[in-house]
């Protein structure tokens, strides 16, 4: 945010994570992006690598789909193996893992930046956000330290949140999976 001007706009693209690979990770919250910003962190930890990788999924074959897509036809992509080589990977390097670390849908996003601008953490605010017709939502910022948000609003926001999570894809299955996961790390230390 120091690089623009105070009249400036940042346009982001953000994936919706319910319309990607992501879709059965957890939607990112305040404290995992609090956690990144104190502790000045430069690679992903070997948790969130392993959370991407285990839960990357396919649906229609594709990595990316629309909105209305309906389907049950989600595929993992990675295996358990495969998975658990990259987390030991990421435990025991500090090599630069490309992932998606965070997720969001587009209220979770305004979420965050109230929350970090009530926290005086950012000047930035929501400006616009817009679902495109692609597995992205457009996010418009601008630099200006509005007043503070209400309890009502962040209220509104995290209603917002829960009823994009209705719509968010079935985790059945998802549970026995992690235990499955759990299992395996534990036996193998």
């Amino acid at each position: 945010e120091d690089v623009l001007r105070d009249s400036g706009l940042l346009i982001l693209a953000v994936p919706d994570y319910r319309l990607c690979f992501d879709q059965f990770r957890p939607v990112t919250g305040l404290a995992q992006v609090l956690d990144a910003h104190h502790y000045s962190r430069q690679i992903h930890t070997p948790g969130a690598v392993l959370e991407c990788f285990i839960n990357q999924s396919k649906k229609n074959g594709s990595f990316t789909w629309k909105k209305n897509t309906i389907t049950r036809d989600n595929k993992l992509f990675n295996s358990i193996e495969t998975s658990i080589n990259l987390y030991n990977s990421a435990k025991n390097s500090s090599e630069y893992i490309d992932i998606h670390n965070w997720c969001f849908t587009p209220s979770s996003f305004e979420l965050i930046i109230h929350d970090l601008q009530m926290l005086s953490l950012t000047k930035l605010r929501t400006v616009e956000i817009h679902q495109n017709k692609t597995f992205e939502f457009v996010v418009v910022l601008k630099k200006e330290m509005a007043p503070v948000k209400t309890q009502e609003m962040r209220l509104e926001l995290l209603e917002k949140v829960q009823e994009e999570l209705r719509h968010a894809p079935c985790r059945k299955g998802l549970r026995g999976r992690l235990k499955r996961l759990w299992k395996s790390i534990t036996h193998s230390v």
